[in-house]
């Protein structure tokens, strides 16, 4: 038996480092921001498998380690 496993695709908010923020890292994509600490902080919305594999490989984790 194998187990099938779907991920999401389009439109999946993620946290933008505050470093790629602080080096000048296009706001342009965020979403959302806010400041704290004397840091500015964002999240962005991205699509593609780089977004749906983290994912996955989360799942798999969990299911190897249980």
């Amino acid at each position: 038996m194998k187990p099938d496993v779907c991920a999401p695709g389009t439109y999946i908010k993620s946290a933008l480092s505050g470093t790629y923020i602080a080096n000048g890292g296009d706001l342009r994509t965020c979403t959302e921001q806010f400041a704290f600490d004397g840091r500015t902080y964002g999240w962005a919305a991205f699509t593609g498998t780089s977004m749906s594999t983290p994912v996955v490989s989360g799942i798999v984790a969990t299911w190897l380690e249980a």
